[in-house]
């Protein structure tokens, strides 16, 4: 059920923005929609519409302006293990919880069944190139490029991995064709589109002490970024040499995002089991700034947080762990507000928090205690600060 004012004039007004009656009364809360189960993958966008997959296979498409529910369908005995969006067209990878077998589902906008295909693995994350309407899904082991430009197609390949507990955890895209596949031992293969037969394996010299991948890579100006157990390590795709980017905080699973227009990642971290925060590096290449850093205390852990940003308003945010969104200037890092009221846990690793296409509305998954999606307005929080 939508919380908003009731009444005609109340629902017209919905429907023509995602502004309440009053954001002063929720903090900035622009609305909110109450979820029967958790959400566990997505939230993903096309700038007009929401998409995501709950945990009892129930998957949702809804109007980021208004709120209101345009299509919902249900895939029984089905868990939604990976899922994008392309030329109106929903593509959903699931497993069945019986047998354990996979399936490639395409959809319409308005949630009706287009196509259905056996996948021949279960994907543990994935990644779409809008450019060329490649879907990349991929396990520590496989991955299949799927072709979204017409009847969805696929072939899969095999990384080639080797090593008891190794396995590929991110997949990136880098300049022109390559694409770099990241170890848990923060090993890299390069890929080259659009065969991507023999996976190449590059030995990384320079590797000093114990790195561990816990996120995310980024790819930037011909050097990947890596989060691991023992901060950012930094890695030329030209030599293919190491260099510690004297970040040296562990990255939490949140991760890191890449803000190009600032030329720096924002990294959750944890210096230790009770000091844990954001950070904001600058990239220099095979080296890392440090403009400024916002330490809490463990009350604050970033561990299920997904870290959103907005040039419009010059803010960068998280809904923490223990339920409250922090909002800091993206370039000074300073506070700019913090809700007081609580809003509930996103309590699920890999999902993502979408801006709309201003900057002014960011969507949250809420799954703890009780599951919703939220909208929030980053330009009030904003605001807050001013005053």
């Amino acid at each position: 059920m939508l919380y908003r004012v009731i009444g005609l004039f109340a629902i017209l007004l919905a429907a023509a923005s995602c502004s309440p009656v009053s954001l002063d009364s929720t903090e900035g809360e622009s609305w909110s929609e109450q979820l029967d189960n958790p959400i566990v993958c997505g939230i993903i966008t096309n700038g007009s519409y929401l998409y995501f997959a709950d945990s009892a296979g129930s998957v949702f498409c809804y109007d980021m302006s208004s709120g209101l529910l345009h299509s919902k369908f249900q895939l029984s005995n089905q868990t939604v293990e990976a899922m994008t969006v392309y030329g109106g067209y929903q593509y959903i990878i699931t497993s069945n919880a019986n047998d354990g077998s996979n399936y490639l589902y395409t959809y319409d906008n308005n949630g009706v069944q287009q196509s259905s295909q056996y996948f021949p693995f279960t994907p543990g994350n994935s990644v779409l190139d809008s450019s060329s309407g490649l879907f990349y899904a991929y396990n520590g082991l496989s991955f299949a490029v799927i072709n979204l430009t017409s009847n969805p197609t696929y072939s899969t390949y095999a990384f080639g991995v080797t090593g008891s507990g190794n396995g590929v955890s991110s997949f990136v895209k880098g300049d022109s064709l390559n694409w770099y596949a990241v170890t848990t031992n923060c090993g890299v293969y390069v890929l080259n589109s659009p065969s991507f037969n023999n996976p190449a394996q590059k030995t990384v010299n320079g590797i000093t002490g114990s790195y561990l991948l816990t996120c995310n890579a980024v790819y930037a100006n011909s050097y990947l970024y890596l989060g691991t157990s023992a901060g950012v390590l930094i890695v030329s795709t030209s030599s293919f040499t190491s260099s510690s980017s004297g970040f040296s905080d562990p990255v939490s699973s949140t991760g890191m995002v890449y803000d190009a227009a600032n030329s720096c990642l924002y990294i959750a971290y944890a210096q230790n089991a009770t000091s844990h925060g954001i950070a904001c590096q600058t990239i220099n290449g095979s080296s890392l700034g440090n403009p400024w850093s916002e330490n809490r205390s463990t009350t604050y852990d970033l561990a299920n947080s997904s870290i959103f940003f907005s040039t419009t308003y010059n803010a960068v945010g998280f809904l923490d762990d223990s339920g409250y969104i922090d909002i800091y200037n993206r370039q000074t890092g300073a506070p700019a507000y913090q809700t007081t009221l609580y809003l509930g846990t996103e309590n699920c690793t890999g999902l993502t928090a979408p801006m709309d296409s201003t900057g002014e509305y960011v969507y949250l998954p809420v799954n703890s205690p009780n599951p919703k999606l939220v909208c929030y307005s980053v330009e009030w929080a904003m605001q807050q600060a001013s005053k």
